[in-house]
């Protein structure tokens, strides 16, 4: 007699095998010769969208400013003086209010990404895609370009309609991978992306949302890493680092010593 906890079991085990074949792997996935490993260098300008969003209080919001005013700027010259092009994921209301930082990104080389209209993705249907279509167009009319990458859990049905061939968000995978929607259809490319190459999670000690402002950082496992594949010599390796436009608020001036290795 089959009990309740192994047809549980089987229906665990259906769901996650439905969910595990929707990220395939990219065959032959390789650098040009020479090329040891790429490192994509991400931005999330969010300056006080989120915050106002979780209601925080002055001192975080204070962060957020900082972000707007000096540390976007601070970023571009870092990127500038390395020859490194960032992509920098951007809520559609950023770009009409700091708008000076967007365009000085823009004139420097870097991508201008979507990060959400609100920084959320609405349940309606009819409102998701009016907040997508008013972040591409945003984005378009601000560098001239159509954006066709995403940090957001946006439908891969909605982002594929609208132009968009990748998606930067989870860490399914250490490597860049496919994934196709619940019908196998819809397929994007993901970067993955994880927090602990996040420099958000080393300078904002209480973390988003939170009313506790003990520093509580997961120091233990800072220099793992989202995957736990080996790396043979001939295996093809990818990192992709997030700032958070507070980074030089507190940390200063920094180098990017790594990147050449």
């Amino acid at each position: 007699m089959i009990s309740q906890l192994d047809r549980d079991l089987t229906e665990l085990q259906q769901a996650a095998g439905a969910y595990a074949a929707r990220y395939r792997q990219i065959a032959d996935l390789g650098w040009p010769p020479g090329v040891r490993i790429v490192v994509n260098f991400t931005l999330d300008f969010d300056s006080m969208l989120l915050r106002r969003l979780l209601n925080e209080p002055p001192m975080q919001l204070a962060k957020g400013e900082f972000g707007g005013r000096v540390g976007i700027w601070r970023l571009i010259e870092l990127f500038d003086s390395h020859a490194v092009k960032a992509t920098i994921f951007t809520p559609g209301p950023r770009l009409r209010a700091l708008s000076a930082g967007i365009r000085a990104a823009v004139e420097s080389g870097h991508e201008i990404a979507d990060h959400m209209w609100e920084h959320r993705v609405p349940k309606e249907p009819a409102l998701e895609e009016d907040h997508l279509a008013k972040t591409v167009a945003a984005i378009e009319k601000i560098s001239g370009r159509r954006p066709v990458g995403t940090r957001s859990g946006h439908s891969a049905f909605l982002l594929r309609k609208y132009g968009y061939i990748y998606r930067s968000e989870g860490s399914a995978d250490q490597l860049p991978h496919y994934v196709v929607d619940e019908g196998g259809d819809n397929c994007l490319v993901h970067l993955p992306f994880h927090y602990v190459i996040d420099d958000a999670m080393f300078f904002s000690f209480a973390w988003l949302g939170s009313e506790n402002a003990r520093s509580a950082l997961p120091t233990r496992n800072m220099c793992s890493t989202s995957g736990g594949r080996r790396f043979g010599s001939n295996t093809a390796r990818v990192a992709t680092s997030t700032f958070a436009c507070t980074l030089l608020s507190l940390a200063g001036r920094c180098g990017l010593p790594w990147w050449t290795g």
